[in-house]
């Protein structure tokens, strides 16, 4: 897999060069979008289409889009344009689209290349990396899917103008996450970073290298990439009771504040780092959605469905340390509703 950054001002060069390769230059294109990426993005990227035979595709945004429905959708009109096994599909657009996009190119025929191009920090921090792509199912996240590289990912900051403050803050939960597990250095240059700072680029790349590290060494999620976890098991019960309410990375920050709590339970982190991480969290984005007490019991039951668990044990991502994360943790069921009802009243 491929990838280049860019700021704005070579995007389209790059990806004209990266497109006329041999492997490329030939194929059919189809740009996938959803109506805020085809409205804010696609005209960044048409310039770089010139000469190649394109069509475009567009979805619905939001979560609810992420499902069997949209899938048949998709393939519907890929058929439609007589798409073949060497077409080329760009994904333009952020975590959905990337899990969707990625799910259905893997699946068309067989399998047909698929070039990432994220447009949400979200996105470009996490979701275009690691291959790991697919759709909801039940209700359920990320239910139905499977390994599948992207030829390229290539990344755009300038996209990032296209986002709302709370959007911006959902995606630096990604950020946060690979600084507590294993860059603590990350959160030293995070403080003052905003959407038209220019500096997001070099915080961005320090992040993608701890997801590029965890993927490197354990591609399909079987031991050390589970780290990449940590947050993600309250947080995907969260957004399944909450669905478009709540953005996934709000749900991930929850979560993580929910993992910190459990952390000084069960892995002996102290009280003091905990509550200047969660205070961190909280800083960084200040507009996290509340949880309702009411829901906490709809919450753990969401977490019986959770992919990570074995042996009917829900196993946590936590830590020992900032930067020394513990696996497959069994946690009870006391504690796990213990830990919803602290992040639903801090």
């Amino acid at each position: 897999m491929e990838s280049f950054f860019s700021d704005g001002n070579d995007f389209v060069e790059k990806l004209i060069f990266c497109l006329h390769k041999p492997e490329y230059k030939n194929s059919r294109i189809v740009v996938l979008a959803d109506i805020n990426t085809e409205a804010c993005c696609l005209r960044k990227i048409i310039p770089a289409l010139e000469g190649f035979d394109y069509k475009t595709i567009v979805i619905k945004d939001g979560e609810e889009s992420k499902c069997i429905d949209t899938c048949s959708i998709i393939w519907r009109q890929l058929l439609e344009y007589k798409c073949d096994r060497d077409t080329l599909m760009l994904i333009l657009g952020g975590g959905v689209l990337c899990d969707i996009g990625g799910f259905t190119a893997s699946c068309f025929k067989r399998g047909i290349k698929y070039f990432y191009i994220p447009t949400t920090l979200l996105s470009q921090t996490d979701a275009a990396w690691g291959g790991k792509n697919g759709i909801n199912f039940g209700r359920l996240k990320n239910q139905i899917g499977l390994f599948s590289d992207a030829e390229l990912v290539a990344i755009n900051t300038s996209f990032l103008e296209t986002q709302t403050t709370r959007q911006f803050e959902a995606g630096m939960a990604e950020i946060i996450k690979h600084s507590i597990i294993h860059d603590p250095s990350i959160l030293d240059d995070i403080d003052n970073i905003t959407i038209s700072n220019k500096d997001i680029l070099p915080l961005l790349k320090k992040s993608v290298a701890v997801k590029s590290y965890y993927v490197n060494r354990d591609y399909y999620d079987k031991n050390e990439r589970k780290c990449l976890n940590f947050g993600h098991t309250i947080g995907h019960a969260v957004e399944a009771v909450y669905q478009d309410e709540v953005f996934h990375g709000e749900a991930v920050a929850l979560g993580m504040l929910a993992a910190l709590f459990l952390s000084s339970k069960y892995c002996g982190l102290s009280e003091d780092k905990q509550l200047y991480y969660s205070n961190k969290i909280r800083t960084i984005l200040p507009h996290l959605p509340k949880i309702h007490d009411k829901e906490t019991y709809k919450i753990y039951e969401k977490l019986t469905f959770d992919k990570k668990n074995t042996n009917d044990n829900i196993n946590f991502v936590l830590i020992r340390e900032v930067g020394e994360p513990a696996i497959d943790v069994a946690v009870t069921q006391d504690d796990i509703i213990e830990a919803i009802k602290y992040i639903s009243v801090i």
